[in-house]
């Protein structure tokens, strides 16, 4: 399992050089260089989507992006290292972590610069004028592998007999647990959106392009909020399962031990606290 986790991480660090380095080549040249129906030069992308709100002031533009991208990072590093860890669902893991590492590779620039760096252009036929990067196609990639593998493995991806979800064993903990998580991540978030809002207040010019640059600005800090919150809410809760399920399951079968009801002791996958196993045996033998 820990040979997965460096691997993914590596190879997150690996892509993210690579896409750095060839964008690093090509923003430093001016001619372009023509391959078969592809021709490799530096084209600046102000969008924050596909070229989207490319209009909006640049400040503006960095500082959604930069949010969005954080969003992004926690959702996949619940994804990846701490909800999906098995073993068997490595080929989804592999898949969200290209689509994280193209993610990543267009946020640093635009985070470094304030635009993406495009340099592949294709010339041919209907796909003729799309211009990308190593970033997007990693991405994309990303993207496929990730819906291939949601069907694919689908029965390990989901086999809820074997995993701790949303249930609730133990009240008082678990939604505790999981408004303190989002609480925390919400307190983080408002202190970027005040930093954000202040620094836009005081840097744009006075103009109606400027108040709809903060408007669109809390809106969207708005949005990522509700949805980080959610997020974090929910992990919360299966966090909190993973910690408070194998005590629960301790004290059933300690009650059943003492009703006469003799059985194995298993605890889940990922469960926290796998030495309870061999405490239960012990306890047990004593019974016995």
């Amino acid at each position: 399992m820990r040979r997965q986790h460096f691997l993914l991480f590596g190879m997150v660090l690996i892509l993210v050089f690579l896409d750095q380095l060839f964008k690093v080549y090509f923003y430093a040249q001016n001619a372009a260089h023509d391959v078969g129906v592809l021709s490799f030069h530096f084209v600046p992308n102000y969008g924050i989507s596909l070229g989207q709100f490319s209009h909006i002031h640049p400040l503006l533009r960095v500082v959604l992006a930069s949010t969005l991208f954080g969003l992004i990072a926690m959702f996949f590093l619940g994804l990846v290292f701490f909800l999906w860890t098995g073993v068997e669902l490595f080929l989804l893991r592999l898949g969200l972590t290209l689509f994280f590492s193209g993610v990543a590779g267009n946020a640093i620039d635009r985070i470094r610069l304030g635009h993406v760096i495009d340099f592949i252009e294709v010339k041919f036929s209907f796909f003729r004028g799309a211009i990308f990067n190593i970033a997007d196609l990693v991405q994309l990639f990303g993207i496929v592998l990730t819906i291939f593998s949601l069907f694919y493995l689908n029965q390990k991806i989901w086999r809820l007999n074997n995993l701790r979800t949303l249930k609730i064993i133990n009240a008082n903990f678990q939604y505790s647990f999981a408004a303190k998580l989002a609480g925390i991540g919400a307190c983080s978030h408002l202190l970027v959106g005040i930093f954000g809002h202040s620094l836009l207040v005081a840097l744009l010019p006075v103009s109606e392009f400027r108040e709809e640059s903060i408007r669109i600005f809390d809106y969207g800090m708005l949005i990522i909020l509700l949805i980080q919150s959610v997020i974090l809410f929910l992990f919360g809760i299966i966090f909190s399962h993973r910690i408070s399920g194998p005590i629960y399951a301790l004290a059933k079968f300690v009650n059943d031990l003492l009703n006469g009801n003799h059985r194995e002791f298993k605890l889940r996958a990922n469960d926290y606290h796998p030495e309870i196993e061999k405490i239960a045996k012990d306890i047990q033998k004593l019974a016995k």
